[in-house]
């Protein structure tokens, strides 16, 4: 900034010294000697502003801001850059499209491109320090250190005029609202999921989760809006503690989402938003940083994919995922 200023300054106080003589040089007679000066004179003055703002591909290994140009980047045109950052975005995009990523979701999402994401759906810990039954535990379900870096990568990726659903833990929602308004997300819509069961019993009976629809930008209405309550079945839980079945979660894709958009899924778990994007014909990310959750979502969605490539080539040959959605058991 302090480099842009002085040259604009140059610029100007060069300007200000060559004005005069250039209004006495125009006002002479046509046809004088002074029309040859000024043009001289115009020349001079464009080109020290010329070497006062080299662009960064023209930046040679002695020029001032050689060093804020990349390696890669150096020596090449304007063309070659953008073709550079376009392959690099597409094959980074390629390996994770399709695929449950194991790792921590702030780190694989600073490898995604901004806006590339059509529509998130995921359920992240509660920061509950939440310990099931059998003992099973949720990383980073104690602290929320983890929380705004995480929403912030969220929008990012998020394309323009589109919307996330994120589930949250309601006796922490001061700091879930926090770090999405922070992350720049505007709340459009908050969703009810209606157990037929009850999880803890305290002051009252808990027999719902709950989440927000946020929004980023101004994102087009759906035609047919989905209610505010939905029915969520038990999925057992057999392949992660606070497992969501993917009868709850497919309507939320098919209503906002379009069939071939990527739906990504930071905190993915056993993987029910990633099959339930597959069972409706999206592409899809998950991420899942617990090693043995993380095996079992991948195991799950090579089991989703058996499943579909069956039906297809079934004697019926006709293939309606919706019809399955009940049966977590297999997914």
């Amino acid at each position: 900034m302090l480099f842009i200023a002085r040259t604009l300054l140059r610029a100007l106080t060069a300007a200000q010294r060559t004005a005069p003589v250039l209004l006495r040089l125009i006002s002479r007679p046509a046809g004088s000697g002074f029309q040859k000066i000024f043009v001289q004179r115009t020349q001079k003055i464009s080109q020290t502003f010329r070497k006062c703002t080299r662009l960064p591909w023209e930046a040679g290994p002695s020029h001032r801001f050689a060093w804020r140009v990349p390696s890669d980047f150096r020596d090449k045109g304007p063309k070659e850059i953008s073709e550079m950052a376009i392959t690099n975005v597409v094959s980074t995009q390629s390996n994770f499209t399709n695929q449950i990523v194991h790792g921590n979701c702030i780190d694989v999402m600073r490898q995604m491109p901004a806006n590339s994401v059509d529509f998130i759906l995921t359920d992240p810990p509660y920061l509950v320090n939440y310990r099931d039954r059998s003992g099973r535990t949720i990383q980073n379900d104690v602290d929320d250190t983890w929380l705004k870096p995480a929403m912030a990568e969220a929008y990012r990726v998020l394309k323009q005029d589109r919307v996330a659903i994120m589930f949250y833990g309601w006796t922490r929602v001061d700091a879930f609202f926090n770090a999405w308004k922070d992350a720049g997300f505007q709340p459009v819509g908050h969703l009810v999921f209606r157990k037929t069961y009850t999880s803890k019993s305290r002051f009252l009976r808990y027999q719902h989760e709950q989440a927000f629809l946020l929004a980023k930008g101004r994102p087009p209405l759906p035609k047919q809006p989905l209610g505010d309550v939905i029915d969520m079945p038990y999925s057992g839980n057999k392949l992660h503690p606070t497992q969501k079945p993917v009868a709850a979660l497919a309507p939320l894709i098919g209503s906002f989402s379009l069939p071939g958009e990527l739906v990504l899924d930071p905190f993915a778990g056993s993987g029910s938003s990633c099959a339930a994007a597959l069972l409706t014909g999206r592409r899809h990310i998950g991420i899942e940083m617990d090693d043995a959750y993380f095996q079992q979502a991948r195991a799950r969605m090579e089991r989703v994919k058996v499943r579909i490539a069956v039906k297809r080539f079934s004697e019926i040959g006709q293939f309606d995922p919706t019809d399955h959605l009940q049966k977590d058991v297999w997914l």
